[in-house]
């Protein structure tokens, strides 16, 4: 049972006129002592004052503080009492389901204004305005230094790799078209090669040959500096020794493991 033209105009409206019509009386350090404490009902207590103690708005209190069963009189305004604010319940519940579809509606369009600002600034950001050539220098810098003859891999951590597709240069060739162009057009960043075929036991030999042919391919005709890694199993016959042989002649540092050097050489049968 609802308040007619209760919900004409809006959430706010309607609760504001929803407690006119009921005389309810908020406290804004404390709730009402009762939740339906309207004028109606304290004028129907109020004529009822034949037990000591009595007054009005109050007497609900005494009614809650003995065990004995309330008077029939008043009974019959604590039953009107249920059925009235079972109506007000039903309209209460339409009031919510109205603010909570209007906070639905208020976050959504949060949502999308806080996606808008955040691809205009991914849009703005200074990093697409770079020069190819500070592009260039940046990228380079991701490469491991060579001083000498030897290769500064400690930077890298332990978890590097030169097949992983989440590492340096790989990584760097997927971020956008333009960044792609400027990496395969650097062939330095491909020439310093770090292999640990203790890596590749989950790769198939299909996967490992072509990823291995893509690194030597863009480091096109510069001379290559090759870190080998392995445990002791034999690698003689794996799918990258064929495209580390044929590079040879490009090999201007080779820096193998201990282990890997053992595990090039094919055991002889005993």
């Amino acid at each position: 049972m609802g308040i007619p033209g209760l919900y004409d105009k809006g959430p706010s409206l309607a609760l504001e006129r929803f407690n006119v019509q009921h005389n309810w009386y908020f406290c804004e350090r404390r709730p009402p002592p009762l939740a339906y404490n309207c004028h109606e009902y304290n004028t129907i207590l109020s004529t009822y004052s034949e037990r000591p103690g009595s007054c009005g708005r109050d007497y609900h209190w005494l009614l809650l503080s003995v065990n004995t069963p309330p008077l029939d009189a008043e009974a019959a305004i604590l039953l009107q009492i249920v059925q009235k604010s079972s109506a007000d319940i039903e309209s209460l519940q339409l009031l919510i389901i109205k603010a909570q579809e209007t906070l639905s509606a208020l976050m959504g369009l949060q949502e999308t204004a806080s996606r808008r600002i955040a691809d205009a600034k991914r849009i703005l950001h200074p990093m697409r305005s770079l020069p190819q050539d500070i592009l260039t220098e940046i990228f380079l810098c991701c490469t491991p230094s060579v001083n000498h003859h030897e290769v500064d891999w400690s930077w890298h951590g332990t978890n590097f790799d030169s097949l992983c597709p989440l590492n340096h240069p790989w990584n760097i060739s997927h971020v956008s078209h333009r960044w792609r162009e400027i990496s395969l057009s650097l062939p330095r960043l491909w020439s310093v090669i770090y292999l640990d075929f203790t890596r590749y036991t989950s790769f198939s030999p299909r996967q490992c040959f072509f990823v291995g042919s893509l690194l030597f391919e863009r480091s096109a005709k510069l001379d290559l500096c090759v870190n080998i890694a392995s445990g002791e199993e034999y690698i003689g016959d794996h799918p990258l020794m064929p495209l580390l042989k044929e590079s040879t002649t490009r090999w201007r540092i080779l820096n193998p493991s201990e282990n890997a050097v053992q595990a090039m050489v094919k055991p002889v049968d005993s």
